[in-house]
């Protein structure tokens, strides 16, 4: 039964339909069990097997022994949870903020499992796990201090309050001869006995309320266990944190392995019960019965002994030899009897209490027998309305079936209508049009003969065209020969009077070079000197000027500079000056400056007017210079000129004659092409209405063949629409079968698994009336 037990709350551990498989296969084991158990109590073998079974078996039987508490093991220590016990300056001393504070520098504490105890005479309290906690066992010290305002007093007159509290209400631990709270034990006092101790301490505390808004502002999620993050650890803190993490891992493991020897040992008893009741033993059960009955034939073969034995030692026990002996040995066998007797009624005594114990657990196994078979009948016909409820399910998806199938079949037949309705539409248009083509072709044909005759004369025009444009070709040659001819007629005015002006200005240079060209030159030569030298002496003094007026300005630059170094400096009085503050003389420098600024835009202007009558004179005196060689030059550009002249009247005398003649045949011309040009026009209509006719018979014969073309591609389109149609009907039938086919072996397998279901739970209903 312990095995059972253990097997079950395994099946509860892991849940859903696991646990329903395991708890059938325990409940059909336990029946057999009870069979077996019955057989022996009613062979007498129970004698036997009960004392092997284990009492731990009854104990885990037993409801009031199972608990859904956590065990002390289970819970964590405080002092793992609360890390960080120096909590810092808070702003004043009661418990709503040390809570805050302590909730903030360590995150993962769970405040709803704690209590605090303060101390009035120190900045420390005492953070306690409550005894109804499901996490935290134990308690831990924290530390603080409290800003020094006027408000914080009102803890220490709280602190002198708390001293003449009644006796359990206070932190004394209810001891009324104690006026200040006790001592506060280590961190690493046993957890359990501090729980003892402070029950009644506990019990009327009422749980501090949370300011949620203030716990928030003040939670800092700095780590995972609420310790300030180390950027650049020391050598010292790794080794101290890697030793902390290996001690963690150790107490991990050492638990680990304490529950698995526990686990063991249990999976291990329960073995052991099994194999009592298990039908693999049953051979080692006949072999151990054979060896007990030899032993009690031995036992028997001993007794007959025995009591032979017996008669030789009655004759000895009325000597009077042995008188004193058999006396003693009577005292000591009738000790021992009374010994086995009392040890013979305190085994009955408990087999008659075990055995009640066994047959109460027999009824409660009937009594769960029967409620069984009724939870299994239940279970039958809610299985049968579902499987009633599935078969009407796969009814209904095969009419629907059908109706989605006829409504395709439909939906078939009106799409193959509009393809029809459409086809038979366009295809009577096209014929329409074709027929309309047709009669244009017919009425086109009837005039053939006219357009016929019109085709003869339309070589006559073609040589009309080539003649018109020889003679275009010719009077363009004439008229370019006219406009060429009127080209250098124009050149040649040009030229003559380029060459008028030529002579104008040769004949002026020749009066001057013979008259007084020479003195001319000489007095102009003389003028630019002597200007040249006298603007040579105003530069060099202006130079000088403009020179000393830029140091002037440089100096009164720089004095202002030092001047208007600091803006403060400008309101200081000058100690070299007598005219005030710096600010005034500042003043005065600028508009020096400004002075000097245009007495060096004024030199600038006369030295720019001295070279500008420099260069006029030097002018002057090259024009007078170059008037030789300028005569040459133009006397030369006057004969070219000539020559050019000479060479274009020549050209206009040669061709005079020419010229009379091509305006004559360009006269001609222009007399005649407008009656030629209105015969060609005539023609060219004529030849243009032929045109025509071909063209729109072509075209007609064109769209003719194109609508031919569409007939066909119709048809084609046409059946290539009712092969789709077709297609995609027996397309989608398909999918449709094979939908509800997937869906009905679904609702199939459905039926089938509730068949199944109720087959296995009548006979789980057989095998409990056995």
């Amino acid at each position: 039964m312990c095995f059972f037990n253990f097997l079950d709350i395994c099946a509860k551990c892991l849940g859903g339909g696991f646990y329903i498989i395991v708890k059938t296969i325990l409940n059909l084991e336990r029946a057999r069990y009870k069979m077996k158990k019955k057989w022996l109590v009613n062979s007498g073998m129970l004698a036997l097997t009960f004392p092997l079974v284990s009492s731990s078996c009854f104990n885990n039987i037993n409801p009031a022994n199972k608990s859904d508490e956590p065990r002390v093991e289970d819970k964590k220590a405080l002092s793992d949870a609360v890390k960080v016990v120096n909590l810092g300056e808070i702003s004043k001393k009661d418990i709503k903020t040390i809570i805050e504070a302590l909730v903030a520098k360590n995150r993962n504490l769970k405040n709803s499992d704690i209590d605090v105890i303060l101390d009035a005479s120190e900045n420390k309290a005492v953070i306690k796990a409550k005894n109804e906690s499901k996490h935290y066992s134990g308690e831990v010290v924290v530390t603080f201090s409290v800003k020094a305002t006027e408000n914080n007093k009102k803890p220490e007159q709280e602190g002198k309050g708390e001293k003449d509290k009644k006796p359990g209400e206070g932190q004394n631990n209810g001891k009324p001869g104690e006026d200040k709270p006790n001592k506060i034990k280590p961190n690493n006092e046993n957890s359990s006995q501090s729980n003892g101790n402070n029950n009644h301490n506990n019990s009327n505390r009422p749980i501090p309320k949370l300011d949620r808004q203030s716990l928030l502002m003040n939670t800092y999620r700095d780590s995972i266990s609420g310790l300030d993050i180390e950027l650049h650890p020391t050598g010292e803190q790794i080794k101290k944190e890697e030793k902390r993490l290996a001690d963690e891992v150790k107490k991990i493991l050492d638990q680990n392995l304490k529950n698995n020897r526990v686990f063991w040992a249990e999976v291990a008893a329960s073995n052991s019960t099994a194999k009592i009741f298990d039908d693999t033993y049953t051979d080692q059960k006949n072999k151990a019965l054979d060896k007990q009955k030899r032993r009690e034939q031995d036992e028997a073969r001993r007794l007959y002994y025995h009591k032979y034995q017996s008669s030789e030692a009655t004759m000895r026990l009325f000597d009077d030899e042995y008188t004193d002996l058999v006396e003693e040995a009577l005292t000591r066998q009738m000790y021992r009897e009374q010994d086995a007797y009392f040890k013979g009624l305190m085994h009955e005594y408990y087999s008659a209490a075990h055995t009640k114990d066994l047959f109460e657990l027999l009824t409660k196994q009937i009594d769960h027998k029967s409620n069984k078979k009724a939870e299994f009948r239940n279970q039958i016909e809610k299985l049968t309305a579902e499987k009633l409820k599935l078969e009407k399910e796969f009814a209904e998806l095969e009419t629907k079936s059908e109706k989605e199938e006829e409504r395709l079949r439909e939906s078939y037949e009106s799409q193959l209508v509009q393809v029809v309705d459409a086809y038979e539409e366009e295809k009577a248009l096209l014929v329409k049009q074709r027929n309309l083509i047709n009669k244009k072709i017919s009425d086109l044909l009837t005039k053939q003969d006219e357009i016929n005759k019109s085709k003869a004369g339309i070589q006559d025009v073609k040589d009309l065209i080539e003649a018109l444009r020889d003679a275009e070709s010719s009077n363009k040659e004439y008229q370019d020969f006219i406009d060429d001819l009127e080209t250098k007629i124009k050149k040649a005015d040009e030229l003559s009077a380029k060459t008028m002006d030529l002579e104008h200005k040769i004949k002026e240079l020749r009066s001057l070079i013979s008259s007084s060209w020479q003195e001319q030159k000489d007095k102009a030569e003389k003028s630019w000197k002597e200007e040249k030298v006298k603007t040579e002496s105003i530069q060099k003094d202006l130079k000088k000027e403009l020179k000393e007026v830029e140091e002037e300005s440089k100096t009164l630059k720089r004095l202002k500079r030092d001047l208007t170094e600091n803006f403060s400096d400008s309101f200081f009085i000058n100690p070299n000056e007598n005219e005030g503050f710096n600010h005034q003389i500042i003043e005065r420098i600028d508009k020096d400056i400004l002075i000097a600024e245009h007495e060096k835009k004024e030199l600038y202007a006369l030295v720019a007017e001295a070279n500008k009558k420099v260069l006029e004179k030097a002018y002057i005196y090259c024009e007078l210079l170059n008037a030789e060689g300028k005569l040459k030059i133009l006397e030369q550009d006057n004969k070219k000129l000539q020559k050019q002249l000479n060479e274009i009247r020549e050209y206009v005398a040669e061709n005079s004659l020419k010229r009379s003649s091509a305006e004559e045949l360009a006269k001609l011309f222009a007399d005649n092409i407008e009656k030629l040009q209105e015969f060609i026009l005539k023609s060219l209509q004529a030849s243009q209405s032929v045109y025509e006719h071909e063209q729109t018979l072509e075209l007609l014969e064109s769209e003719k063949d194109s609508i031919n073309k569409s007939l066909d591609e119709l048809e084609s389109r046409f059946e290539k629409q009712k092969m789709n149609l077709l297609d995609n009907l027996d397309e989608s039938i398909l999918d449709l079968s094979f939908e509800y086919e997937d869906l009905e072996e679904l609702k199939l397998e459905e039926i089938k698994e509730k068949e199944a279901q109720i087959k296995q739970k009548e006979e789980s209903i057989q095998k409990l009336k056995k």
